[in-house]
Order: C-alpha cells, then sequence, then structure tokens
C-alpha cells in the first residue's frame, strides 16, 4: 500500500471493537482563514459517506468501487465547496459493501482472502487564499460510535432503527465526550489507486403505478418498470413501531412478492426501518441497492406510509447515442435493453440486479458493442480491466465473475463445477471488452497495458485444449429449452465447439492486438495457432456436403453453430453460402420464423443473416410475439431483457439479451467505426421489409454521427451527418456492398 498519495501522513484506521452496525466516524477542526479550495481524498471500505458540517459531500453510493482488496484498493478525489473560516467537522459512515460482508451467500463473499474489517482513510487539503496550505488527516485523535444503521448487505438490504440516531454528530459543538477513539489499522494488501470510473449515483425518481392490499395483509406498490435501486418511504409512527419493505421482480398469486431464489442465507432484498422519538421519518437506504418492479410494505398498526418512491440507482454515464424507427416493437426492444443494461452497471457489468449483483464476463463481453454505442462507458470498461489483471492466476486462469473471492477458480474448493477450469466465451471479455474499447475510442495504450496478461491467458486455454478443441466450457447458454423445458439445453460436447470457436476468435484478436504494438513475431504466432485451430474445428465438426456443423451429426440442427462459425470467419469461403442456407432452412422451415439460440447465437444472428444476404428474414426475428422471441417478453409485460427465453425466467432484468440493441446501430443505420476512434466511418445500414424509416446518431470520438433513412414510395432516402476530420463511405447493401465517398457534414442519397 502507497499512502505517499495521501502525502500528510493520513492514517488507515478503525473502531477498537467490531460490531455489527455501520461506524460512524468524526473529527472537529478549526480553519485559521476562509478556505478558498478544499479538496478530499477518502477510501472508506467497504463503503462509506462523507459529510461536512452536516452536508453529504456527494449524492452517490457504495464508494469506492468494488475490487479485489489483496490487489487493488481505490479511493476518491472530492472537492468540496470552500469553507469559511471557524470550526468544522467531518464525518464518515462506514458500510460493509463487498469488502466487509458478513451474510452468508453462493460465491464466498462472506469468507474471502482479505481482511473483512471496515476501516477508512481520509485527507483534506485546504488552499487558503493567501497562498498557504493545510491538512487534515485520519488518525487516532478521530472519534468513532455506532449509529442507526444496525445491519446492511449489498444483498439482503438494511436495518435502521431511530433509537440509535445521532443528531447533529457530524456538526461543529457536537459533544463526543463518550465516543471511543478510533485506532490504527493495519494497511490493506492491494495498492491505492484512484478510482476514475463514474459513480454509483442517484438518476431518477419513480412513483408507483398502483398501490393494492396483498392477501397477506401486508401492501403492494407496483411500478411500471423494472430497475435496480432503492424505496424513499416517508412515513409516520410510533417509538419502536416500525415497517419492513420487500422488494422484487414477480409477484406469487396472493399478490405478495416473490422470492423463492435465494442466494444469501438471509431474508434477500429487505428494508427495515424502526422509528425513536421523532414521529415521522423519511428513510432511504445508503449501503445497498435492489433490484425491483414491485415492493411490498409490512407495517406496524400505527403506521401511517405517507409516500412511497422508487429511486433509480446505476453508475452515471454520458449518453452516446439514440435509436428510434417505424417498429413500436423495436423502440421498445431498444428501450428495455437501455434499461436491463444500465440495471446492471454498478462498478462492474452485473448479471441481475437481485440474486447476483456479479461481474459475470460472458453476459458483459456479449453486451459490450450495446453499451458502447449508447454511453461513454470507457472508463467504467477500462477500470473493470483492472479487475481482470488482478483476478488472473499466474497459470493465466481468470474466473468467470470479476472481481472474485476465490469462486469459480479451478483450484478453489467452491464454484460451479460446470464453469471449471475454462470458459472461452465468458473469458472472451478480456479480448472483446478491450478490442471494442480501441475500436470506438482508438486505445492502444490500453492494449499495451494488458498484451502480457492475454498471452498469458491463452497459453492457459492452450493447455485446456486437445489437438486444437477446447474441451471445457458452458456452450450456449439458455438456448430455448421450450415453454415446458422438455428439450435439453445443449447437445453432447457442444460445448466443445462453441468455446473451441472463441479459442479461434481470441487467437485472431491476440493477433491483431500484436500487429497494432508492432509484435510481429507474436502476431504471427497467434494468426499461425488461428489457422490451425481453424482446420481442427472444421475437420471435427463441419459437414461439407450440407454446410452443417455439429457436435453430434445425425441429432436436430442447432443454429449457433453455424452462427459462430459464419460471425467468426471458420467457415471455409466455398461453403459459406452453403453453411447460411442451412441455418436459413432451419429457422424458416423448422422454426417458424424463430431464432433457437442461447446467449452465444443470439449475439450473432441477426448480423449473419444480414451479412448473408437474409436482412427481411433478421427482421422478422426482430419483431417476433410468439415463443422464443424478445417480442413474446414484451408481449407478457416485460419493461427490461430476461435471463432465458421462458416466461418463468429466473430473473426478469437480465443484460445479456439486449445484444440486439447493437443491431439497431450497426446493420439497421449501418453505423461502423472503419479504423480505430472513428477516423474512418462506414455507413452500412441495411433496409428489411416492413421497416419504412429508422434513425441513429452516436456521439464517437471524432464527433457526432447521424443516419437517417425512409421510404418514398419504391425508393429510399437517406440523409448522413460526418463529423469534421472523419474519411466516411456510404455501403450500399441493396447493390452488392457499391460504396460511395461521402463529404464532412451532410450528405443525402436517394436509393
Amino acid at each position: 500500500m502507497d499512502l505517499r498519495i495521501f502525502n500528510c501522513r493520513a492514517q488507515w484506521i478503525t473502531m477498537a471493537d467490531d460490531l455489527i452496525p455501520a461506524p460512524h466516524f468524526r473529527k472537529e477542526f478549526e480553519l485559521a482563514h476562509e478556505a478558498e479550495k478544499v479538496v478530499c481524498k477518502v477510501s472508506g471500505l467497504g463503503s462509506y459517506i462523507l459529510s461536512v458540517d452536516g452536508k453529504r459531500s456527494v449524492d452517490s453510493i457504495l464508494e469506492p468501487r468494488f475490487s479485489n482488496y489483496n490487489k487493488s484498493v481505490y479511493y476518491n478525489i472530492i472537492e468540496l465547496e470552500p469553507l469559511e473560516k471557524g470550526r468544522h467537522t467531518i464525518g464518515i459512515m462506514l458500510g460493509r459493501s463487498r469488502r466487509a460482508m458478513i451474510t452468508g451467500n453462493t460465491w464466498g463473499w462472506h469468507n474471502p482472502p482479505w481482511d473483512k474489517k471496515r476501516q477508512l482513510v481520509f485527507q483534506m487539503d485546504i488552499y487558503y487564499g493567501n497562498g498557504t496550505f493545510a491538512c487534515i488527516r485520519s488518525d487516532e485523535t478521530w472519534k468513532y460510535n455506532y449509529g442507526p444503521v444496525r445491519f446492511d448487505c449489498l444483498y439482503a438490504g438494511e436495518r435502521h432503527d431511530e433509537r440509535f440516531c445521532l443528531p447533529d454528530w457530524d456538526t461543529p459543538g457536537f459533544d463526543d465526550s463518550s465516543w471511543e477513539n478510533a485506532v490504527c489499522a493495519p494497511e490493506p494488501e492491494g495498492i491505492l489507486v484512484h478510482q476514475e470510473s463514474p459513480p454509483i449515483a442517484p438518476i431518477r425518481i419513480i412513483e408507483p403505478v398502483s398501490v393494492t392490499k396483498t392477501g397477506a395483509g401486508s401492501t403492494l406498490y407496483s411500478f411500471s418498470e423494472n430497475v435496480a435501486g432503492n424505496a424513499i418511504i416517508k412515513a409516520k409512527g410510533s417509538d419502536g413501531s416500525g415497517y419492513t419493505v420487500k422488494y422484487a421482480e414477480k409477484l406469487n398469486e396472493d399478490m405478495t412478492v416473490d422470492k423463492k431464489y435465494k442466494p444469501v442465507y438471509e431474508a434477500l432484498q429487505e428494508d427495515s426501518f424502526t422509528f425513536g422519538k421523532n414521529s415521522e421519518s423519511v428513510f432511504e437506504p445508503i449501503f445497498t441497492y435492489k433490484g425491483f418492479r414491485y415492493m411490498e410494505i409490512e407495517q406496524d398498526d400505527d403506521i401511517e406510509i405517507l409516500d412511497v418512491k422508487g429511486v433509480v440507482y446505476h453508475n452515471r454515464l454520458e449518453s452516446n447515442g439514440n435509436f428510434s424507427c417505424s417498429s413500436e416493437m423495436l423502440n421498445k426492444l431498444h428501450e428495455n435493453s437501455v434499461r436491463a443494461l444500465l440495471s446492471n452497471l454498478h462498478h462492474t457489468p452485473t448479471d441481475t440486479p437481485i440474486y447476483e449483483k456479479n461481474g459475470w464476463t460472458g453476459d458483459a463481453q456479449l453486451t459490450s458493442l450495446t453499451a458502447l454505442y449508447n454511453f461513454n462507458i470507457r472508463k467504467l470498461y477500462g477500470t473493470w480491466l483492472n479487475d481482470f489483471s488482478d483476478a488472473q492466476l499466474e497459470n493465466g486462469e481468470i474466473p468467470p465473475i470479476i472481481p472474485s473471492p476465490g469462486w469459480g477458480y479451478s483450484s478453489s474448493d467452491f464454484g460451479w463445477i460446470d464453469a471449471k477450469p475454462a470458459l472461452p466465451a465468458w473469458d472472451a471479455a478480456y479480448f472483446e471488452i478491450l478490442m471494442n474499447l480501441h475500436t470506438f475510442y482508438g486505445c492502444p495504450d490500453l492494449i499495451e497495458k494488458h498484451f502480457e496478461n492475454l498471452v498469458k491467458y491463452m497459453e492457459y486455454l492452450s493447455s485446456c485444449s486437445e489437438n486444437h478443441i477446447v474441451v471445457t466450457g458452458l456452450g450456449d447458454w439458455l438456448a430455448p429449452s421450450g415453454e415446458d423445458h422438455s428439450i435439453p439445453l445443449l447437445q453432447p460436447n457442444e460445448n466443445h465447439l462453441t468455446s473451441t470457436a472463441y479459442y479461434f476468435r481470441m487467437s485472431r484478436q491476440l493477433s491483431g492486438f500484436a500487429a497494432i504494438l508492432g509484435k510481429d513475431e507474436h502476431a504471427s504466432h497467434y494468426n499461425d495457432l488461428a489457422s490451425r485451430i481453424s482446420k481442427a474445428f472444421n475437420e471435427k465438426y463441419l459437414d461439407k456436403s450440407t454446410g452443417v456443423y455439429s457436435s453430434c451429426p445425425g441429432m436436430p440442427f442447432r443454429q449457433t453453430p453455424n452462427v459462430l462459425a459464419l460471425a467468426f470467419g471458420l467457415v471455409p469461403e466455398d461453403i459459406i453460402e452453403k453453411t447460411a442456407k442451412a441455418l436459413v432452412h432451419d429457422i424458416e422451415m423448422t422454426r417458424d420464423g424463430h431464432l433457437w439460440t442461447g446467449l452465444l447465437g443470439t449475439t450473432y444472428i441477426l448480423g449473419v443473416l444480414c451479412e448473408n444476404g437474409y436482412a427481411d428474414l433478421a427482421y422478422k426475428i426482430a419483431v417476433n410475439d410468439t415463443y422464443p422471441s424478445w417480442g413474446y417478453w414484451i408481449k407478457n409485460g416485460a419493461t427490461a431483457m430476461y435471463e432465458s427465453w421462458e416466461l418463468d425466467s429466473r430473473s426478469r432484468n437480465h443484460h445479456m439479451y439486449g445484444t440486439i440493441d447493437s443491431w439497431f446501430y450497426k446493420y439497421i443505420c449501418g453505423i461502423c467505426p472503419a479504423s480505430p476512434g472513428f477516423k474512418k466511418i462506414m455507413i452500412k445500414p441495411y433496409f428489411p421489409a416492413g421497416l419504412e424509416w429508422a434513425k441513429a446518431d452516436h456521439h464517437t470520438a471524432s464527433g457526432d454521427i447521424s443516419v437517417k433513412w425512409h421510404r418514398i414510395d419504391k425508393k429510399i432516402s437517406i440523409d448522413m451527418e460526418v463529423p469534421p476530420g472523419v474519411e466516411a463511405v456510404f455501403c450500399n447493401t441493396t447493390a452488392g456492398g457499391k460504396t460511395v465517398p461521402l463529404s464532412v457534414g451532410n450528405n443525402s442519397i436517394i436509393l
């Protein structure tokens, strides 16, 4: 731990005891002059709330970001408003977050390899108008006590008891004579890192659309959308009375919230509030967030609930794109995709804001294009890639959730046996996100930073292969199983096929990274490896007479093997047409115009169809509203993306099937970066039958791009805006890919 960042000799401090409630630390000090500038550096583990003179410094929660605390510990820099001459007070509350979790859970966050004790380090740099400087730092002169947050857990929720409230504890003049002195704490093993990624912040307030009594006598508050966040509840009650808030995205028959799935060994997603002497209070949790569409409140008889709202929390991101079109189904899919993505952005891309909240790499790599088209997510992804480096073992292995307390490693005693020893389609996140960041922003420095780690991983993955066939992996996870779940999710060894396809893809990506860095020997080596993998893949899985890829010849056709082979460039050129036709035949004749893919195949199927001359079929799949389809969810009330195609899906707020949203930008409106950072652009839209118009804009690293097309009689009118300094071409998909150079500014073409 390098404390030179805190150059006034700030010390890590903690409590002499270690009770369950959230500790409050305070430090009172005096300024000799008015301060023109005040800058705080703070890391509070697991998470902290900073206040000065009774006022919260920022509105974010769960800061600093989660990490592998043995490797990296993040701190925040916060600039405050100027402080007047006189006495002032710093207040810091500490929550548990992932660092100090005590609630038992499936992934072992309660039993991590790091010290779980809550602790903080703080420095306030004070700049006076006369050019002098002062510093307030954390040390053993700080005082602490335990306050009204009696329990907090990222998964289970928060218990708040106003009878333990400490009025004015963070203001000057408060009597802290009964408080204990802080004690110095051992420094965390991880290095201190300035957090550049955006905070988790309150984004907007939502109101319930209905209030009903449940069969259990409690009150149900229903919202119009499935989100991640917390409740804000205004209520009246007497000393010692209270209420409990339960959050969920599903309901039981009696209208109580459904919380059957329990990855934690306590009540999941429950907040409680107990009144003290004040008869009226407003309660909002500060050390947790939940996924919900419904809130159920159980209350004591004398409680009067005055107002209930929801507040949406996720990482604060700048919007980078917009899409709309003539199809209300596609517009709704865009809305739901974005909502699901944002509901799962809390320092890392997660899978469900309810059950797991973990950084599952497979989900994230698939939706990274959707995220990049819609938001400026460069710093969030760039910081998350550091977690990959921290999580990687010496042998090159990385776990499927990042950060991880140890879950998922092949050498660990706990974890999912099917997820060991390697998950190429999940581990590919290290490659895919890095590649997509470079494509959108031009990041050779990031490639340089992580290159040796990628090489190390490829050596590890090679050790999991036999004759260039990878014999591990989860396969095309959560493909349709039928509404009655009677259809097997995978065929025998199909996971080997999909894992080997990704082995090929990552080899090519690593060759490309090496070429960018001028590492010619590496580029040649991994290009040759990709060729050998391709040869082995086609020899094992391809039937050249039919164009069908299969891990089990003779068994029913599976769409994903053909989709991945086409998308990744594995199909021999003379077989491409045959392989595409075999896919189309299954969609049209066997599946009645439906996809039959899991998270891997779904990501690429619409683009593959467009690129092989079947844009109309891709559109038909996109607007379907019968099982299995995105529209089937919407027809049944979905406001985000489900985890599986079936209506009894465990989660109704997963982002992995939001990959369709990148198809809107890249294929329907044709916004395609042709060189890193959008210095060169190809605008290559497709015009499927049934779609009358579409438009999209995207703020790139090189400026704003917009594309709008609409039908006029039997013609198509296209307007395109090209930013200065960008070389752009239009590719006519209705005329065999003929290209036309575009000029800076507005360009109009009639087809």
